[in-house]
This record gives structure tokens, C-alpha cells and sequence, in this order.
């Protein structure tokens, strides 16, 4: 038995957002446009946005105060336009963050009480969502083709916070919108898709076949895209391929949700700043390997049309993920593994893991 649901209209193609602009004016006429510092602008899809809304004299307000792991607070002060507008959408543009923090404010704004911890309590916040239209401008969060939105609490630890609610009615995908990506964040958004897809297929194991489909596609392409990226920055069909590859690799993560190999990262995009798809690739190898010591075929199959491990090994290396190394102490390491013994993704993940296997992945990537 599978099941396949994705209620988001999905839109790709360069300029996209100008022939299907009326599209925006079905919404109402009162938008809050949720963004970072800069990719929205430097992409010029807030600007093309904003041309929509002009033509079609749809009022709008700006929250561009999205930060990198967006925090309870910055919710919670997007949250609060809700109080000076009556909005009727939210739009959200940028990577995986602004798009996280849209849906989120979406969610808290329209709930009667404006306090993100409320997001750890249960469903009742989401009832009154009002739509979410994304515009990526990365490739690699999947966040414009998924339920979930990643916080980061008043502890610094991020939470992740999951409804249907939080699908984004409409996504505009355009490749030239990724095109002001640097080399190492195309190749951190394009790790994050790679990890999606296979921690999302080590769960499916061929069951579903469309996500099976789409795992080994998105894989496909991130494999035959993702090498030598400084000579393709540039070039609009390398950028629509890892748009696909990501788009695929989200509609996975969407069935069958993630592993203990994104928890694992957390605690290093949180206290260590690294990328979120750099935390997650410094583990992928070790934990594959350690599925495939009970479950050899079933990783196969998750990063198939990679051979092997060592195939996949040596994609990783060609990139460099064996040389990043973090400062850590023996507190952090201890407190991060006992956190990743009871975690729920442990629960979910295949494998015999104990406490210390976590321990030996952090130490293997301490300085």
C-alpha cells in the first residue's frame, strides 16, 4: 500500500512569474512578502514581484529580516504585522530559510496569541494559515514543495514544525532566480537535495514507486551536475537541473520525512554555522555505512544510480566535504549524542545505532 499527495501547483520555467501573474491576483489584495537580507533582491525576484503587484494593485508590506536557522523571534516579529495589516497571503522568497519563516509566519499570525513556542504544543496554531506562495531562490531545501518549516528556539536548537497547512499553494520556480549563487552554496543546496532524496528513499525502499521514481532522478541529476560547478555557475540548464533535482528531492522528504543524519547536522548549522547541506554531507557516507552493515541493499537501492558507497564516497570527496572540520568540545559532543539516542528521527532511521556511534561522528569531524 503507498500513497501520493502534493497539493502545490507547481510552476517552472524563466520568467514563469509574469505568464501565469494572474494567478496572484486570486488571493486577495493585501500581501506580506517574507524575505532574507539580500537574495531576493540580488535575484530579481522581488523586484519582478513587486511589478505583479503594482500592475494589479495589490498592497503589500516587506519582512526582510529573515536571518540564516530563522529564530522564534523573527517569527514572532513578522507574526506581529498581523496587528497593524489584515493580510490575505503570504509570499515568501529565497532559500530554504525565508520560505521556512513564511510559512511559519503565516501560521502565527493569523492564531489568536503570538508566541512561536506555541509551535511545540500541537496542531490548533495552523487552523487559520492563510495561503503561502513560494519563490525559491536556491536549490536544495525543498521547503517550496514541503510541509515542514525549520526554527530555531530560544535555546538555539532548531525544531522542526510539519502541517498540510503549511504546503505553499503555489510555487514559482524560475532558474535564473538561483543564477546569484555562489560556488559554495550551490554546492551546499545541492547536497542538501542529494541527502533528501536518499534519507527519504532509506525510508521508502522502492514501496511508493513515484517516490522511488523521483528519488533516483533527483540522485541522477545531482550526480551528473554537481561536479566542477565553478565552470557552470552561469549556465541556465546546470541551474534548472539542480531546480529539479531539488523539487523531486523535496516531494520525497514530503512521504517520508528525513534521518538521524539531519539531526545530526542541527546542533552545527545552530552552534557551529556551518551550511545545512554541508552539516548533513559530513555524515551522510559514515551512516549510509552503517545501514548497509545490517541492510546492504536497501542503501543501494537509496543512492542508486550511484554504484556503490565508495562511487558516492568519492563524489563527496571530489567536492570536499572530507575537509571541513569544527571546533568541539567534549561537552557538546556528549550532550549532542545523548540528544540523538532519544531523538525521533533515531526511531525512524534503519540501523543499529547507539550513543557511541554519534560520539564517533562527531569526533571524526572535531579539529
Amino acid at each position: 500500500m503507498w500513497n501520493y499527495n502534493i497539493p502545490v501547483r507547481i510552476f517552472q520555467g524563466e520568467n514563469i512569474i509574469f505568464e501565469k501573474k494572474e494567478l496572484l491576483n486570486n488571493f486577495g489584495k493585501t500581501a506580506l512578502v517574507v524575505t532574507g537580507r539580500n537574495s531576493a533582491k540580488l535575484s530579481g525576484a522581488l523586484d519582478d514581484l513587486l511589478k505583479i503587484f503594482n500592475e494589479y494593485k495589490i498592497e503589500f508590506c516587506i519582512f526582510d529580516e529573515v536571518e540564516e536557522n530563522p529564530s522564534y523571534e523573527t517569527i514572532e516579529r513578522g507574526a506581529n504585522l498581523f496587528d497593524e495589516f489584515d493580510f490575505d497571503f503570504v509570499v515568501a522568497i529565497g532559500g530554504g530559510s525565508p520560505l521556512d519563516a513564511g510559512k511559519a509566519i503565516a501560521a502565527l499570525g493569523t492564531y489568536f496569541q503570538r508566541n512561536a513556542d506555541l509551535f511545540e504544543k500541537g496542531d490548533d496554531i495552523y487552523k487559520n494559515t492563510i495561503p503561502i506562495i513560494a519563490i525559491p531562490t536556491t536549490s536544495g531545501s525543498g521547503s517550496e514543495i514541503t510541509p515542514y518549516a525549520i526554527l530555531t528556539n530560544r535555546e538555539n536548537i532548531k525544531k522542526g514544525i510539519s502541517s498540510n497547512r503549511l504546503f505553499p499553494v503555489i510555487s514559482f520556480l524560475d532558474p535564473k532566480y538561483t543564477l546569484t549563487m555562489n560556488e559554495s552554496l550551490t554546492v551546499s543546496t545541492g547536497l542538501d537535495a542529494l541527502t533528501h532524496s536518499v534519507e527519504g528513499e532509506l525510508k521508502n525502499n522502492g514501496k511508493n514507486p513515484i517516490i522511488k521514481s523521483l528519488s533516483y532522478k533527483s540522485n541522477q541529476l545531482i550526480k551528473d551536475n554537481l561536479t566542477n560547478v565553478n565552470e557552470k555557475l552561469s549556465d541556465i540548464d546546470f541551474r534548472r537541473a539542480l531546480q529539479d533535482a531539488s523539487i523531486m528531492a523535496g516531494i520525497v522528504i514530503s512521504h517520508f520525512g528525513t534521518t538521524i543524519i539531519h539531526s545530526a547536522g542541527y546542533p552545527l548549522s545552530s552552534f557551529k554555522k556551518a551550511k545545512h547541506g554541508i552539516a548533513n554531507s559530513v555524515f551522510f557516507a559514515d551512516v549510509l555505512k552503517r545501514i548497509a552493515e545490517t541492510d546492504r541493499n536497501r542503501v543501494l537501492n537509496a543512492i542508486s544510480p550511484f554504484s556503490s558507497l565508495q562511487e558516492l564516497e568519492s563524489f563527496m570527496y571530489d567536492l570536499n566535504i572530507d575537509k571541513y572540520k569544527f571546533d568541539l568540545t567534549d561537552n557538546e559532543i556528549e550532550r549532542w549524542s545523548e540528544d540523538l539516542v532519544n531523538s525521533q528521527k533515531r526511531k525512524k532511521t534503519p540501523g543499529n545505532f547507539d550513543i557511541n556511534f554519534y560520539k564517533s561522528l562527531y569526533n571524526k569531524i572535531r579539529k
